[in-house]
């Protein structure tokens, strides 16, 4: 073999590799499901940490309403930023080869949820915002959650 083969050989091998990384990266290991979502496959304990992750989440709208309900704006504030980009667990820094199985979309949404949650934490620490901006702000974040559950799942049951 000459070196001019083995050059393009190898220049080929290397666009499928980077194509490959590349559909992963985007694409997530994805497939259709049944009912119209994208199930996203992930093992059983990847499966478990996502799902603990949501239900984080889930457990601080859960504070952010009852400090709302008690005018209070510093449980609202510290509840969100407990899942701000600071606060929550991350998936990023525990769990690498969950990311390579997560779609481009699921993992922006993500990232966007917990700027959300940062946005919400520094308007509740707004001197005189009423409680009306600060359910706007919370109804667009769930929004998000129920934009997220409409797309993906994790099951294929």
């Amino acid at each position: 073999m000459n070196y001019k083969n083995f050059f393009f050989l190898s220049l080929g091998l290397w666009i499928v590799v980077i194509l490959s990384l590349g559909k992963f990266f985007f694409m997530g290991q994805t497939h259709s499901a049944s009912d119209g979502r994208k199930y996203v496959e992930l093992n059983p304990d990847e499966k478990n940490y996502v799902l603990t992750e949501m239900r984080g989440l889930l457990t601080a709208v859960n504070e952010i309403l009852v400090g709302m309900a008690a005018n209070d704006n510093q449980k609202i504030s510290l509840a969100a930023k407990s899942v701000g980009m600071g606060g929550h667990n991350t998936v990023e820094a525990n769990h690498n080869a969950i990311m390579l199985k997560l779609p481009v979309d699921f993992k922006k949404m993500g990232m966007d949820l917990h700027g959300e949650f940062d946005s919400l934490s520094e308007l509740a620490e707004t001197p005189g915002v009423s409680s009306s901006e600060l359910l706007l702000k919370l109804s667009g974040i769930t929004g998000r959650c129920v934009h997220c559950h409409t797309g993906y799942r994790f099951s294929n049951d």
